[in-house]
Order: structure tokens, then C-alpha cells, then sequence
């Protein structure tokens, strides 16, 4: 007949598969029925707001960025047209002053034209590849045969 270790193996066998199955299916019935997002919001305390106000107030932060930003560019771009002013009456002194004179309105002018370099976009330096690794020696048992 059959050991009965075997048979008391299959008796746990079939009890167990059905108990797991059960536990398994009220694991799913249950999460399926559970909203994981529904107690977070009350949680987070982030914000009372609804969304439509949330996106307003960010919609209102974007567009004061984008005024101080093209104020700060007016600002900028006046500063250039001023050097670049500076240094076109330092050109046009220069050629008619005296050379003690010329002098003068020459480190004006080269002042006012590092300054206009300083406002110049930067480039970036070209990446070079890096060389290529060596060659590998290796010494083996076939090749220091004779």
C-alpha cells in the first residue's frame, strides 16, 4: 500500500493549496476595494487648495519670473549699448587727440572693450578624444614553448 508519511504529505497538500488559494483571493478582494491615494491627501497637509487655484498661483509665479527676467535682459542690453557707445567715442577721440591724449582714451577704450568681452557669450572648448589604451602583453604557457 502507500507509506503514510506520503499520504499525511498529500492530505497537507490538498488542505494547503485551498487555504492559500482562499488567502490569496481575499488578499486581491481586498485590494481591489482599498484606494492607497485616498487617505494621502488628508495626510500630506501639503495644501487645502484645489488644483485649478494651485495652477493659477504657479501660472502667477511664472509670468512675474518672466517680467524680471526681461527687465533684467532691458537692463543687460542697455549696459551693452553703453560700452559699445563708450567705446566707439573712445575710438573717435583717440584719432583726433594728441598722442599723450590718445593714450588716455586708449586704455578708456580697451576698457570699455574688455568689458564688452565680459558680455560676450562664452564657447566652449572643443572636446578631443582621449588617446587609445595600449596593447595588452600577455605571456602564456603556448606561447613561450619552442
Amino acid at each position: 500500500m502507500t507509506d503514510p508519511t506520503t499520504a499525511a504529505r498529500r492530505v497537507a497538500a490538498l488542505t494547503l493549496i485551498p487555504a492559500s488559494v482562499a488567502v490569496f483571493g481575499a488578499g486581491l478582494a481586498w485590494a481591489n476595494g482599498h484606494d492607497p491615494y485616498a487617505g494621502a491627501s488628508s495626510k500630506s497637509g501639503t495644501s487645502s487648495q484645489t488644483p485649478d487655484d494651485q495652477l493659477a498661483a504657479a501660472q502667477a509665479k511664472v509670468d512675474d519670473a518672466q517680467a524680471k527676467l526681461e527687465k533684467l535682459q532691458a537692463e543687460v542690453d542697455g549696459r551693452n549699448a553703453d560700452a559699445a557707445g563708450q567705446s566707439a567715442a573712445a575710438a573717435n577721440a583717440s584719432s583726433a587727440a594728441p598722442t599723450a591724449a590718445g593714450a588716455a582714451t586708449t586704455a578708456a577704450a580697451t576698457k570699455a572693450a574688455a568689458q564688452a568681452k565680459v558680455a560676450a557669450p562664452v564657447v566652449k572648448p572643443a572636446v578631443v578624444a582621449a588617446p587609445a589604451a595600449p596593447k595588452v602583453q600577455t605571456v602564456t604557457k603556448a606561447s613561450t614553448k619552442p
